[in-house]
């Protein structure tokens, strides 16, 4: 019997020797948890990557435990075998004692909010820590983004596969606007066409500072998508109104010193500029968008411009099908209130119109997708 107590005393100060490594000295807790000491050893791994003052907040929550809080602690290391089956009880798990609530709200550079909790209730899950393009392993192999927006329903915020420079949309969005502040440099151009200037001077003054820096800088309102969008639509209407046909040649030569030439002609079909018959009507400058037929060209030249917003939408879901890809070994992990939603999928931007873009552009709960701080926010499927 003596052997048998001189043992477990023996076990219980290399145990308190060990812990005090990580700066625990709770030895009632050290004590509470030799039954579940290799979840406890892994929990404190995953402690000490978090850094900062998660770890020392939480070493100071682990060493003030006495009591009914202790066992609370205990019994909630790897209380789950999977994440997917804490996610089932998420609510009940948070609001079961005061000790779930802290640790949930730890956050800090390198860790998030939810993270340290996960590492204490599901066995094999791992912090990732800074560094990695995850937050959270499980049993080595499954991965998981961790993102928390406990007081908000709205799109959640992308890390790198989210930067505004991965998505060709938004670069010719960025277009898009450098032609709007083009032709507000030219007030002749109203008499040309009101509509497509007052369309151009709304969306200058929805900018921050200018449209086309907005978008370079990724970080783009609502109030300037929308006057982007009406641009669009506004631009796209009138050229689907046109029906001139080719009425532009450019001519160039081979041999030096003969500058390009761009004729206006009288407008031809396809089957009367391949049997040469044009007539011409003026040399033109397409430099100078203050004449319609420049204006018409630079118009013409943007894809969004020429085709609408249909275009815009497919490379928007493009560019979030994109995201997925980068991805695709991961799963999305989103706390909201009341709910840890799990999904591979992300929202897509649906419907034709830019109303229906617009509607679902910005931070309100219903709200599919934004850009803000250089970098894409969207919505996890569930």
């Amino acid at each position: 019997m003596k052997s048998t107590v001189r043992t477990n005393f023996e076990a219980l100060i290399d145990r308190i020797n060990e812990s005090a490594q990580f700066g625990i000295n709770n030895t009632k807790l050290i004590s509470a948890v030799i039954p579940k000491q290799a979840q406890f050893d892994l929990f404190l791994t995953n402690l000490t990557k978090t850094g900062g003052a998660p770890y020392g907040d939480t070493l100071k929550l682990l060493n003030k435990l006495s009591g009914k809080d202790i066992d609370t602690f205990v019994e909630g290391l790897g209380k789950y075998p999977t994440i997917e089956a804490l996610g089932l009880n998420f609510s009940k798990e948070l609001t079961s004692s005061p000790f779930s609530n802290s640790l949930f709200m730890m956050d800090a550079k390198g860790i998030g909010q939810g993270e340290l909790w996960i590492a204490w209730l599901v066995s094999g899950a791992r912090v990732s820590g800074g560094g990695e393009s995850f937050d959270i392993t499980h049993n080595e192999s499954s991965q998981y983004e961790v993102k928390t927006y406990m007081d908000s329903s709205s799109p959640f915020r992308l890390g790198n596969a989210g930067a505004a420079s991965r998505f060709e949309w938004l670069r010719k969005l960025r277009h898009v606007a450098e032609i709007s502040e083009e032709i507000v440099k030219i007030p002749s151009i109203k008499s040309i066409h009101a509509e497509i200037f007052d369309a151009a001077v709304g969306m200058n003054s929805r900018a921050e500072k200018t449209p086309a820096g907005d978008f370079s800088r990724g970080e783009v309102s609502k109030e300037l998508m929308k006057s982007t969008l009406n641009f669009i639509d506004v631009v796209n209407g009138v050229l689907n109104n046109r029906t001139t046909g080719y009425d532009l040649i450019d001519i160039k030569s081979t041999s030096p010193g003969f500058p390009n030439v761009t004729l206006l002609i009288e407008p031809a079909s396809p089957s009367d500029i391949q049997a040469g018959k044009f007539k011409v009507i003026k040399q033109v400058n397409m430099s100078d968008v203050s004449g319609e037929e420049a204006l018409f060209r630079m118009l013409t030249k943007n894809e969004y411009l020429r085709s609408g917003v249909t275009t815009l939408i497919r490379d928007i879901n493009i560019g979030i099908s994109e995201v997925e890809t980068k991805y695709n070994k991961m799963t999305f992990l989103v706390f909201r209130k009341g709910a840890m939603n799990l999904s591979s999928k992300l929202v897509k931007v649906s419907g034709t119109t830019s109303a229906e873009v617009i509607a679902q552009y910005g931070s309100a709960a219903d709200s599919v997708f934004s850009m803000s701080g250089a970098l894409l926010r969207v919505r996890e499927a569930v």
